[in-house]
């Protein structure tokens, strides 16, 4: 067992400082960090989002099937990775990466190359939702919503029978768009009030 040195404070939450309060003396006060989220910068954000990009390439790749229509293999690894890679700059480029992996995704399902992409799809739909105006988020849900069920279609019945942790893809994509919308308006809500009391 170890001792600590008089004055330290147990938790990762919370560290004691040695300053004094106007000239009392006061000693061992506590100041409260914030919360890990809040002290990451946006480029350690893209660096998470690009580890996430690779897991899901790397997913994508190993589950890829011999597409139809006679098709090489090697196209469904290049869809593949095209459909999950583009995420990890998804912060900086929110539309056009969803343009890209959309095109992607829906190419990959069109020629039935085993995987359904509506979760990067979705992971790339948060921040559209969260970023740009209500008018512009619904209106890239709609697009993702019709090329999500045109890709179903054009790839048959095996991939429509696909089901990832949330379901269908459409009711993915339309949850991941209203958690987007839910923290933006939560994000917004302090702002405005601080705008009122100025």
């Amino acid at each position: 067992m170890t001792e600590r040195p008089a004055g330290a404070v147990a938790g990762a939450a919370s560290q004691t400082v040695a300053a004094p309060d106007a000239g009392t003396g006061a000693a061992g006060q506590r100041v409260l960090r914030p919360p890990l989220t809040k002290q990451l910068r946006p480029g350690h954000w893209v660096a998470i989002d690009a580890v996430i990009a690779v897991l899901f390439a790397a997913a994508f790749v190993v589950g890829t099937t011999r597409p139809a229509y006679g098709i090489p293999l090697w196209v469904a690894y290049l869809l593949a990775l095209a459909s999950t890679l583009p995420a990890a700059v998804r912060r900086l480029w929110p539309l056009p990466v969803l343009g890209v992996v959309l095109a992607a995704s829906v190419t990959a399902m069109a020629i039935g190359s085993g995987k359904d992409p509506s979760v990067v799809v979705a992971f790339v739909l948060y921040v559209v939702a969260l970023r740009y105006p209500r008018r512009t988020a619904a209106a890239a849900l709609a697009g993702a919503l019709a090329l999500t069920a045109a890709g179903v279609l054009a790839g048959g019945a095996a991939l429509a029978r696909l089901r990832g942790r949330c379901g269908e893809p459409p009711g993915c994509l339309r949850r991941d768009h209203h958690r987007g919308l839910g923290y933006r308006r939560r994000r917004a809500g302090p702002a405005r009030l601080h705008r009122r009391a100025s």
